[in-house]
Protein backbone atom coordinates (compact mmCIF):
# COMPACT_ATOMS: atom_id res chain seq x y z
CA UNK A 1 0.00 0.00 0.00
CA UNK A 2 2.97 2.33 0.50
CA UNK A 3 4.12 1.61 -3.06
CA UNK A 4 0.54 2.22 -4.20
CA UNK A 5 0.78 5.67 -2.57
CA UNK A 6 -1.90 5.16 0.07
CA UNK A 7 -1.92 7.79 2.79
CA UNK A 8 -0.42 7.08 6.20
CA UNK A 9 -3.81 7.62 7.89
CA UNK A 10 -5.39 4.94 5.69
CA UNK A 11 -2.53 2.55 6.52
CA UNK A 12 -2.96 3.14 10.26
CA UNK A 13 -6.73 2.54 10.06
CA UNK A 14 -6.17 -0.70 8.11
CA UNK A 15 -3.47 -1.97 10.52
CA UNK A 16 -5.59 -1.08 13.53
CA UNK A 17 -8.59 -2.90 12.03
CA UNK A 18 -6.50 -6.03 11.44
CA UNK A 19 -5.10 -5.85 14.98
CA UNK A 20 -8.55 -5.43 16.57
CA UNK A 21 -9.91 -8.33 14.53
CA UNK A 22 -6.85 -10.54 14.95
CA UNK A 23 -6.26 -10.35 18.72
CA UNK A 24 -9.65 -11.81 19.82
CA UNK A 25 -9.32 -14.58 17.23
CA UNK A 26 -5.77 -15.50 18.26
CA UNK A 27 -6.10 -14.95 22.01
CA UNK A 28 -7.88 -18.24 22.85
CA UNK A 29 -5.24 -20.17 20.95
CA UNK A 30 -2.40 -18.33 22.69
CA UNK A 31 -4.01 -18.74 26.14
CA UNK A 32 -4.65 -22.44 25.51
CA UNK A 33 -0.99 -22.87 24.57
CA UNK A 34 0.19 -21.04 27.71
CA UNK A 35 -2.14 -23.02 29.99
CA UNK A 36 -1.12 -26.29 28.31
CA UNK A 37 2.49 -25.54 29.18
CA UNK A 38 1.35 -25.01 32.78
CA UNK A 39 -0.51 -28.34 32.75
CA UNK A 40 2.61 -30.05 31.41
CA UNK A 41 4.69 -28.52 34.25
CA UNK A 42 2.13 -29.64 36.86
CA UNK A 43 2.02 -33.17 35.45
CA UNK A 44 5.69 -33.51 36.36
CA UNK A 45 4.62 -32.82 39.97
CA UNK A 46 1.96 -35.59 39.87
CA UNK A 47 -0.96 -33.16 39.40
CA UNK A 48 -3.78 -34.07 37.01
CA UNK A 49 -5.70 -31.11 35.55
CA UNK A 50 -9.09 -32.21 34.23
CA UNK A 51 -10.29 -28.82 32.99
CA UNK A 52 -7.85 -26.35 31.39
CA UNK A 53 -9.71 -23.25 32.56
CA UNK A 54 -9.40 -24.38 36.19
CA UNK A 55 -5.66 -23.74 36.03
CA UNK A 56 -6.25 -20.10 35.12
CA UNK A 57 -8.81 -19.79 37.94
CA UNK A 58 -6.49 -21.45 40.45
CA UNK A 59 -3.64 -19.10 39.57
CA UNK A 60 -5.75 -16.22 40.93
CA UNK A 61 -6.33 -17.86 44.35
CA UNK A 62 -5.00 -15.97 47.37
CA UNK A 63 -7.58 -17.16 49.91
CA UNK A 64 -8.59 -20.81 50.24
CA UNK A 65 -11.73 -21.68 52.24
CA UNK A 66 -11.77 -25.37 53.06
CA UNK A 67 -14.34 -27.57 54.73
CA UNK A 68 -12.84 -28.68 58.06
CA UNK A 69 -14.68 -31.87 58.91
CA UNK A 70 -13.36 -34.85 56.97
CA UNK A 71 -11.02 -32.62 54.94
CA UNK A 72 -8.60 -31.18 57.49
CA UNK A 73 -9.79 -33.50 60.26
CA UNK A 74 -10.73 -37.18 60.51
CA UNK A 75 -14.39 -36.51 61.40
CA UNK A 76 -13.74 -38.38 64.64
CA UNK A 77 -14.90 -36.36 67.66
CA UNK A 78 -13.32 -37.27 70.99
CA UNK A 79 -13.46 -35.95 74.55
CA UNK A 80 -10.05 -34.30 74.93
CA UNK A 81 -10.34 -32.55 78.29
CA UNK A 82 -12.70 -31.93 81.18
CA UNK A 83 -12.82 -28.84 83.37
CA UNK A 84 -14.49 -29.37 86.78
CA UNK A 85 -16.16 -26.70 88.96
CA UNK A 86 -17.66 -26.53 92.45
CA UNK A 87 -15.60 -29.38 93.92
CA UNK A 88 -16.80 -31.81 91.28
CA UNK A 89 -14.19 -34.14 89.80
CA UNK A 90 -13.51 -35.31 86.26
CA UNK A 91 -15.22 -38.65 86.93
CA UNK A 92 -18.32 -36.73 88.02
CA UNK A 93 -18.30 -34.76 84.75
CA UNK A 94 -18.15 -37.82 82.50
CA UNK A 95 -20.72 -39.70 84.62
CA UNK A 96 -23.31 -36.92 84.55
CA UNK A 97 -22.56 -36.09 80.90
CA UNK A 98 -23.24 -39.76 80.12
CA UNK A 99 -26.54 -39.51 82.00
CA UNK A 100 -27.55 -36.22 80.32
CA UNK A 101 -27.33 -37.32 76.67
CA UNK A 102 -29.75 -39.31 74.58
CA UNK A 103 -27.23 -42.11 74.12
CA UNK A 104 -27.46 -42.26 70.35
CA UNK A 105 -24.13 -43.61 69.08
CA UNK A 106 -24.92 -42.35 65.56
CA UNK A 107 -24.70 -38.82 66.96
CA UNK A 108 -20.96 -37.90 66.93
CA UNK A 109 -21.13 -35.90 70.19
CA UNK A 110 -23.07 -38.64 72.00
CA UNK A 111 -20.66 -41.24 70.61
CA UNK A 112 -17.65 -39.31 71.98
CA UNK A 113 -19.17 -39.07 75.46
CA UNK A 114 -20.27 -42.73 75.42
CA UNK A 115 -16.77 -43.82 74.40
CA UNK A 116 -15.21 -41.78 77.22
CA UNK A 117 -17.76 -43.16 79.71
CA UNK A 118 -17.03 -46.74 78.67
CA UNK A 119 -13.29 -46.17 79.12
CA UNK A 120 -14.13 -44.97 82.65
CA UNK A 121 -16.09 -48.18 83.33
CA UNK A 122 -19.58 -46.68 82.95
CA UNK A 123 -22.04 -48.79 81.00
CA UNK A 124 -25.38 -48.62 82.86
CA UNK A 125 -27.54 -45.52 82.83
CA UNK A 126 -30.10 -44.66 85.53
CA UNK A 127 -33.90 -44.63 85.26
CA UNK A 128 -35.11 -41.73 83.09
CA UNK A 129 -38.14 -39.74 84.21
CA UNK A 130 -38.07 -37.15 81.42
CA UNK A 131 -35.79 -36.17 78.56
CA UNK A 132 -35.68 -33.13 76.25
CA UNK A 133 -33.23 -33.68 73.35
CA UNK A 134 -30.85 -31.09 71.97
CA UNK A 135 -32.26 -28.83 69.25
CA UNK A 136 -31.22 -25.62 67.52
CA UNK A 137 -33.47 -23.40 69.63
CA UNK A 138 -32.74 -24.85 73.10
CA UNK A 139 -29.06 -25.59 72.32
CA UNK A 140 -28.95 -28.11 75.15
CA UNK A 141 -30.34 -31.48 76.16
CA UNK A 142 -32.01 -31.96 79.53
CA UNK A 143 -32.53 -35.21 81.42
CA UNK A 144 -34.48 -35.78 84.60
CA UNK A 145 -33.32 -39.03 86.18
CA UNK A 146 -33.62 -41.05 89.35
CA UNK A 147 -30.26 -41.57 91.02
CA UNK A 148 -30.76 -43.81 94.01
CA UNK A 149 -33.68 -42.33 95.94
CA UNK A 150 -33.10 -38.84 94.59
CA UNK A 151 -34.56 -37.15 91.50
CA UNK A 152 -32.10 -34.83 89.71
CA UNK A 153 -32.14 -32.80 86.52
CA UNK A 154 -29.08 -32.48 84.27
CA UNK A 155 -28.48 -30.10 81.38
CA UNK A 156 -25.63 -30.26 78.86
CA UNK A 157 -25.10 -27.91 75.93
CA UNK A 158 -23.72 -24.57 74.76
CA UNK A 159 -21.85 -22.82 77.62
CA UNK A 160 -23.75 -19.51 77.23
CA UNK A 161 -27.09 -21.32 77.46
CA UNK A 162 -26.10 -23.43 80.46
CA UNK A 163 -24.70 -20.31 82.11
CA UNK A 164 -28.18 -18.78 81.99
CA UNK A 165 -29.61 -21.76 83.89
CA UNK A 166 -27.05 -21.53 86.72
CA UNK A 167 -26.64 -19.38 89.80
CA UNK A 168 -23.11 -18.03 89.42
CA UNK A 169 -21.25 -15.48 91.50
CA UNK A 170 -19.37 -12.67 89.77
CA UNK A 171 -15.93 -14.32 90.03
CA UNK A 172 -17.27 -17.75 89.10
CA UNK A 173 -19.05 -16.27 86.08
CA UNK A 174 -15.88 -14.46 84.93
CA UNK A 175 -13.79 -17.62 85.35
CA UNK A 176 -16.32 -19.74 83.47
CA UNK A 177 -16.56 -17.30 80.55
CA UNK A 178 -12.78 -17.04 80.37
CA UNK A 179 -12.50 -20.84 80.29
CA UNK A 180 -15.03 -21.53 77.55
CA UNK A 181 -13.83 -18.66 75.35
CA UNK A 182 -10.26 -19.87 75.79
CA UNK A 183 -11.29 -23.42 74.92
CA UNK A 184 -13.02 -22.23 71.73
CA UNK A 185 -9.93 -20.19 70.82
CA UNK A 186 -7.78 -23.32 71.15
CA UNK A 187 -9.94 -25.28 68.71
CA UNK A 188 -12.12 -27.19 71.18
CA UNK A 189 -15.89 -27.38 71.16
CA UNK A 190 -16.90 -26.78 74.78
CA UNK A 191 -20.06 -28.26 76.30
CA UNK A 192 -21.14 -27.11 79.77
CA UNK A 193 -22.88 -29.39 82.24
CA UNK A 194 -25.11 -28.42 85.17
CA UNK A 195 -27.20 -30.18 87.83
CA UNK A 196 -30.09 -29.43 90.17
CA UNK A 197 -32.33 -31.40 92.51
CA UNK A 198 -35.91 -32.03 91.46
CA UNK A 199 -37.61 -31.91 88.07
CA UNK A 200 -37.34 -28.21 87.28
CA UNK A 201 -34.48 -26.82 85.21
CA UNK A 202 -33.65 -23.76 87.29
CA UNK A 203 -31.11 -22.51 89.87
CA UNK A 204 -28.68 -25.12 88.59
CA UNK A 205 -25.17 -25.81 89.83
CA UNK A 206 -22.28 -25.92 87.39
CA UNK A 207 -20.55 -29.33 87.26
CA UNK A 208 -17.96 -28.64 84.58
CA UNK A 209 -17.10 -28.49 80.89
CA UNK A 210 -16.48 -31.25 78.38
CA UNK A 211 -14.02 -30.17 75.68
CA UNK A 212 -14.51 -31.97 72.37
CA UNK A 213 -11.99 -32.14 69.56
CA UNK A 214 -12.13 -33.37 65.97
CA UNK A 215 -8.73 -35.04 65.44
CA UNK A 216 -6.71 -33.41 62.60
CA UNK A 217 -4.93 -35.51 59.97
CA UNK A 218 -1.26 -36.06 60.76
CA UNK A 219 -0.04 -34.23 57.65
CA UNK A 220 -2.33 -31.19 57.99
CA UNK A 221 0.44 -29.04 59.48
CA UNK A 222 2.59 -29.60 56.37
CA UNK A 223 -0.40 -28.83 54.12
CA UNK A 224 -1.13 -25.50 55.84
CA UNK A 225 2.59 -24.61 55.86
CA UNK A 226 2.76 -25.33 52.11
CA UNK A 227 -0.15 -22.96 51.48
CA UNK A 228 1.44 -20.26 53.63
CA UNK A 229 4.77 -20.65 51.82
CA UNK A 230 2.98 -20.22 48.49
CA UNK A 231 1.24 -17.01 49.51
CA UNK A 232 -2.22 -18.47 50.08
Amino acid sequence: FLFAHYSVSELLILDLSLLIAGVPVGLPTIMTLIISLGVLALSKQNVIVRRLSSLEEFSNVNLLLSDKTGTLTKNLITVEKMVPYNRFKEQDIIKYAFYAIQGNEKNPVDAAIISKAKSAGLTQRPEFIDFAPFDSSRKRSTATIKEGNEVITLSIGAPRIIEEQCLLGKKEKEKFEEDYKGAGGNGYRPLALAITRGKKEKSMKLIGMVLLSDTPYSDIKDTIQFMNDNGI
